[in-house]
Parts: structure tokens; C-alpha cells; sequence
């Protein structure tokens, strides 16, 4: 197990004292036996022995020898995958590792594509949330282990951060093996999903109840991913087995699984970003934080490089799997980050942008996805109807909605957009877990909008979010208005009708499940923001109305 390292004496000097060292380039390549037109999935790896690599500018630059393809892999110790089509046969990918300097080495394998068990997207999910998660592993990890060094006092002492760090240091380890796929010949065995306990942050001197409900709510959503992405790995690499052992029913077994895990890890990643945000805003308001220098960080690396992750967060990693294999991949990510990107304020390391668009965008590629989207026609004809479900991803009361505490509430806010891409409507419901409620476009929609001009066909965006905040709440006014990354949540399906011409005379009315698709801040701002001037500046036009409960399927409409 390479959990202690020992440093490479000579580089650790020439850092310290400023030498530069004269860069080479090294090479790493991987043959193909294709053919012209055969999807090729390269991987690229890189390995260091060096702290702060992933700042240093030394990434792999990997290229094909038909020239159609080239990529740039950044960050060490994360497997990133890519796939292309080759316009000539028996291809060689080269990759090259600039400003190589001694301690680094790569690799580069490529296979003809077959069916993937998790597609080119969802790796590239993975990697990317290894990656996320990388930079506040390191900066909670260094936090953690200068406030048991009394090197920094004050109550963010007072506050676990050993352990935030092994949070977040365990969910980026996982994420950046889980697409790897080794083949594990337990196959016949369903996993078992195990969530690791943490011990919560309990009262400290100078921190308010705020901050450690706030701080513990991350421990435990983080707590859930782990435990659901430890059990799809697992699941992931007994379909490598069973596909390898030729067992195709173990094989779909073991799929089905996956995706089942998939959709139950997919909610636990939004509850994650929106506790990110929580806990972030939560420290600022309190005046809780502190300013992480560049050395501070190099010297936290630095020593993950001569003597393995520190103990206390080695012991509580060990708590949640013991694995070998794991805990390098752990200290390998924590000795490689940024240096400069994990330096400055620590609560600003909880939710940039960029890992709270991430978190919530793997939910977008399930079918009960936050955002969907479709469109109705021909509305001077005749209604189009939408449906829309709770799935239960988001939890569900226990003995129903009659008797004791909601639960997996959601709002279901919704958008009608004109021809001209204006916003002429927006509202929200509520709907709780397994009912059915809809919406007439005609009736709902279009029967009071801003512009007081009825369209004949119009774009109809749905975005979920939790009601209450939690799924507990049982109003949803103004959420259309209002909703935030925060509360973003999953656990819509949603089906439309529209009327289509029908070539011998009338017109048939259609059903289609709306389209599960990407949000980005952009369009979550815009639609928000849009939907706060109706609701401030209209005067009641543009406000739609609310669901109602059952559903309407599609039926023929003649002339």
C-alpha cells in the first residue's frame, strides 16, 4: 500500500530553493487495430511523485496518427476518456507529457468502442467531479491539519475540518477510479449499498447553531454519495467481470443495477450542491474563515508526499473503506492539486460555480431530470395537455401524504416561451411524491399572457426544485420566480401532447415525454430574473395557473 512516499530528495531542493529545472518532453503511446469508421476510446493517465503538479503546466497532449483527434489531459491521478471515429485504419495515439522534468510519467491506452457501461458523458461527469471535489480536499485537509498543529485558532478549530476534508477527499478519490471498469469476477452478487456514519460537528466556542446544522448537512449528503458511489463502482466493475467471463445475464444484472444506482446517487449530488451553498453562505455570514497561503498548501502536500495523509484524516478515510487501492487514490489527489487554486479564502473553496453546476448536471442526464423541455403546436386548433409526475426521488412520507411529516416535495416551476423567445408566461406547482397533475397549454399557459398576444405554438421549459427548500415544504408561491442552484432538485417526469396535421384531413394528437435537458447558470438566471419582472411588473399578466390534479392523454381531433 503506497500510502507514505519517500520525496525525491534532489527535486524537493531545487523546488525550495527556487532552481528551474530544465524540461524534456516524455512520450506514451497505444495502438489500435481498427478499421476506417471504428469508434476508438483513448484514455489518458498521469502519475507524479511531485506535490502541486496540477499547477505546474506540465499536462499530456494526446493526438491520433490519422490526425483527426487530439485532447489535452490537465489534472494527475484522474483517468480521462474520449472517444472518436478514425478515418484510417490501425491508428497510433500518441501522447506527450510537456514540460516533463523527472517525476512524472504517463499512459495512453486505446480499444475499439464497444458498449460502455458508463457512456463518454458520464465518465467525463466523473472526472470532472474528481476534480471539483480535488481543490477542497486539499484546502479543508490543510485547515485540518494546521488547526491540530495550533498553527490557526479561532472557531473554524472548532469545526471538523480533518473530516470535511476526508469528505471531500473520499468522494473525489471515487470519482476518479469509477469509470476505470476492472473486471471483478464477483459478478453473481448484487451490491449492497452501505453509507458511511460520520460524526457530526457538535457545539463549539464562537460557532453558531447556523454553521454546524449547515456543516453537518454537507457531512451527510456527502456521507450518501459516497455510499452510492462506492457501491456503482463496485456495480460497474462486476459487469467488467461478467462481460469478461461472457455471462450476459450476470452482465445485464449487474447494468440494471447501475442505472438503478445512478438515479439514487443522481438527487444526493444536488442536495450536495445546494449544502455547499448553505455552509458557504453560512460561514461568510458568521465571519467564520480563514486565508489559506500558497505555502501553507505546499507544505500540506508536501508532507502527504514524505509521510502519507495525516492521521487523523487517514483514520477517518479508513472508516469508510479500507481498501488499498482507495486510499492511495486518495493521498495521490490530495499531493497534486493547485496550489494557488486552493490558496485564499477556504469558504470560497465550498461552491464555485463551476462543481455547483457540475453536482447538479448529472441529475440532468437521468430520465426524472430537473429541466425538461417541449414544445406544443397548432394551438389555434385545438389543447395540448402536459403531465407531469413526482417520481419519489427525493424521498417520500412514510405512510403517505395523510400522516406525518412531508416529505420529497417538489415544485415543478414552468416556463412558456413564444416564437420570439419571450417569456409570455411562468408559474409553479406543487406535487408531491407519485401524484400526477396537469396543465392545459390553452387553458393554463396562454389564457393570460404578458404580451396579451395568444401564440399558436410555444416552448414549455419545466425546472424542479425542493419545496420548502428540503422537500418538506407544501406552498410553491412565487418559486418560479425565485428558485436558485440551492434547492435545485430532480424527480420530474413530464409528458406533453401536441396536434400534428394529418395528411388525409383533421389532426392527431400526439404524446411525447418532455426532454430531459443541460441548464446552465445562464438560462437559470435568465428564466428566474424574467419570471420576477412578470410577477412585479405585469399586473397579473403573464402569472399562469397552477396544475390540477390527474392527467389527460392524447386523442384524434377531426375538422
Amino acid at each position: 500500500m503506497r500510502i507514505k512516499r519517500l520525496a525525491n530528495l534532489g527535486l524537493l531542493i531545487g523546488m525550495l530553493c527556487g532552481l528551474a529545472a530544465i524540461s524534456h518532453a516524455q512520450t506514451c503511446s497505444a495502438s489500435a487495430a481498427n478499421k476506417v469508421g471504428d469508434q476508438i476510446t483513448v484514455a489518458g493517465y498521469l502519475t507524479t511523485t511531485d506535490p502541486n503538479e496540477n499547477g505546474e503546466g506540465e499536462p499530456l497532449l494526446i493526438s491520433s496518427s490519422g490526425g483527426e483527434f487530439s485532447a489535452v489531459v490537465n489534472n494527475y491521478f484522474i483517468n480521462t476518456t474520449f472517444v472518436y471515429t478514425a478515418t484510417a485504419a490501425n491508428e497510433v495515439i500518441t501522447g506527450t507529457n510537456v514540460g516533463f522534468d523527472g517525476d512524472e510519467s504517463c499512459s495512453v491506452t486505446a480499444t475499439i468502442s464497444k458498449s460502455p457501461l458508463l457512456t463518454p458523458g458520464q465518465k467525463s461527469f466523473f472526472a470532472g467531479l474528481a476534480a471539483g471535489l480535488g481543490i477542497p480536499a486539499a484546502g479543508f485537509s490543510t485547515v485540518g491539519g494546521l488547526c491540530t498543529a495550533a498553527i490557526i485558532t479561532g472557531p473554524i478549530c472548532g469545526l471538523p475540518g480533518v473530516i470535511l476534508g476526508g469528505v471531500f477527499t473520499g468522494g473525489a478519490a471515487l470519482s476518479a477510479v469509477i469509470a476505470l471498469d476492472p473486471s471483478d469476477p464477483n459478478f453473481m452478487q448484487i451490491v449492497v449499498v452501505v453509507i458511511p456514519t460520520i460524526p457530526p460537528a457538535g457545539p463549539a466556542t464562537g460557532v453558531p447553531q447556523t454553521v454546524i446544522d449547515a456543516w453537518n448537512a454537507v457531512q451527510e449528503n456527502g456521507a450518501q454519495v459516497i455510499g452510492y458511489e462506492e457501491a456503482l463502482l463496485t456495480t460497474l466493475n462486476r459487469a467488467a467481470g461478467a462481460n469478461s467471463a461472457g455471462n450476459t445475464f450476470w452482465l445485464n444484472q449487474q447494468l440494471a443495477e447501475a442505472s438503478i444506482l445512478e438515479g439514487q446517487l443522481a438527487p444526493w449530488l444536488s442536495r450536495l450542491a445546494s449544502s455547499l451553498m448553505t455552509l458557504q453562505t453560512a460561514l461568510q455570514v458568521a465571519g467564520i474563515n480563514v486565508q489559506l497561503t500558497s505555502s501553507q498548501v505546499l507544505n500540506f502536500e508536501t508532507q502527504v508526499v514524505s509521510s502519507g495523509i495525516p492521521p487523523a484524516e487517514l483514520s477517518f478515510l479508513q472508516s469508510i473503506d479500507n481498501d488499498p487501492t482507495f486510499l492511495t487514490n486518495a493521498a495521490d489527489l490530495l499531493l497534486v492539486q493547485d496550489i494557488n487554486a486552493v490558496a485564499g479564502s477556504v469558504a470560497n473553496l465550498l461552491a464555485p460555480p463551476s462543481l455547483i453546476t457540475l453536482l447538479n448536471s448529472f441529475s440532468q442526464n437521468t430520465s426524472d431530470s430537473l429541466f425538461q423541455v417541449r414544445y406544443a403546436a397548432n394551438l389555434n386548433i385545438g389543447e395540448s395537455y402536459i403531465n407531469i409526475t413526482n417520481t419519489g426521488a427525493n424521498g417520500a412520507a412514510l405512510l403517505g401524504p395523510g400522516f406525518g411529516t412531508q416529505s420529497g416535495n417538489i415544485c415543478v416551476n414552468v416556463y412558456a416561451f413564444d416564437p420570439g423567445e419571450e417569456l409570455i408566461s411562468c408559474c409553479s406547482c406543487l406535487v408531491t411524491p407519485d401524484q400526477t397533475v396537469n396543465l392545459g397549454v390553452n387553458r393554463d399557459l396562454t389564457v393570460k399572457t404578458l404580451t396579451g398576444v395568444v401564440p399558436t405554438s410555444v416552448t414549455v421549459k419545466l425546472l424542479s426544485s425542493l419545496a420548502g427548500g428540503d422537500g418538506t415544504g407544501t406552498s410553491c408561491t412565487n418559486s418560479a420566480a425565485s428558485v436558485t442552484s440551492a434547492n435545485l432538485a430532480g424527480g420530474l417526469a413530464a409528458w406533453g401532447t401536441t396536434l400534428h396535421a394529418n395528411p388525409v384531413g383533421g389532426y392527431d394528437s400526439t404524446e411525447a415525454p418532455f426532454t430531459p435537458s443541460t441548464l446552465s447558470q445562464g438560462e437559470l438566471a435568465s428564466i428566474g430574473g424574467r419570471c420576477s419582472a412578470i410577477l412585479g411588473n405585469g399586473s397579473g399578466f403573464g402569472i399562469c395557473n397552477s396544475c390540477r390534479a390527474g392527467a389527460f392523454g392524447a386523442s384524434h381531433l377531426s375538422n
